[in-house]
């Protein structure tokens, strides 16, 4: 995978007509929706996290042993968790709305989780402990999406973390699939190196460009790192394609590329 930053005067640059074909486009959408829901729920998280330890200040002592998220883009509900035994248990819930505001926290209203919200917390624990490795000295953010059912195998993405603000993580990010018997049935990662746009120090980029060559098309893990870092993400993927990834939308920009982007530096 080889990034360089986009200069303002070559993202201005009019794309070429180009048309996505209809197994494209069914691509693209899911890339969008699981990628949206990874941000929705990775920025509930920590804004919920900020409200959990205002109102407890060492969390673990009380017993919280992580959070799963549940809801859509105008509500959404991070619920923190114990284990009673093995049995995960609600301790604190916090509702954060569209805006990323907590809208309403404390004491879960009651301990029990329902199925597919205890399907949730064990497909997280899975997930971390399937010896994934990041590309920072921390911990990864667990994104776990709700299954359907609770007997549904549950997609549980591990996130690297930023450590600099400003410096966004574009390696190091995987999608663990756990299933209802706790056995994992996918471990993917979403790039084979590890890389960073770095916009510190007065730099301003107007994009990244990255060639990936795991996927024919964007994947959530572009989309996510889009809209957090409210910057299109530039991707070249093995058909010679060009995309941007703009947030909510995905374009294709043209086929057939024959120049290659010089290495980051």
């Amino acid at each position: 995978m080889i990034g360089v930053a986009v200069a303002l005067a070559a993202a201005a640059q009019p794309a070429p007509p180009a048309r996505m074909t209809a197994a494209e486009v069914a691509q693209v959408q899911a890339a969008l929706d699981i990628g949206a829901t990874i941000y929705l729920y990775d920025q509930a998280a920590w804004v919920a996290t900020d409200q959990l330890v205002a109102d407890i200040p060492n969390p673990e002592a009380k017993g919280v042993r992580g959070w799963i998220v549940e809801g859509n883009q105008d509500r959404r509900r991070v619920i923190f968790y114990g284990l009673e035994g093995e049995r995960p248990v609600a301790i604190y819930e916090a509702d954060v709305d569209a805006q990323q505001k907590v809208v309403s926290h404390g004491p879960a209203g009651k301990p029990d989780l329902t199925a597919i919200e205890e399907a949730m917390v064990r497909a997280r624990q899975v997930a971390l402990r399937s010896q994934t490795t990041g590309c920072v000295e921390r911990p990864f953010n667990p994104v776990v999406i709700p299954p359907r059912s609770a007997a549904d195998p549950v997609p549980v993405y591990l996130l690297t973390p930023q450590v600099e603000t400003g410096v966004y993580p574009f390696g190091g990010h995987y999608r663990v699939t756990v299933a209802a018997d706790g056995k994992v049935l996918e471990k993917r990662e979403f790039t084979r190196t590890c890389i960073a746009l770095d916009t510190r120090d007065g730099q301003h980029p107007e994009g990244l460009f990255i060639t990936h060559l795991l996927d024919p098309v964007p994947t959530p893990i572009h989309v996510w790192l889009s809209l957090w870092s409210r910057l299109p993400v530039y991707v070249s993927t093995p058909g010679q394609e060009a995309w941007a990834v703009e947030g909510a939308r995905i374009r294709l920009l043209a086929r057939n590329l024959k120049e290659k982007p010089a290495p980051a530096r």
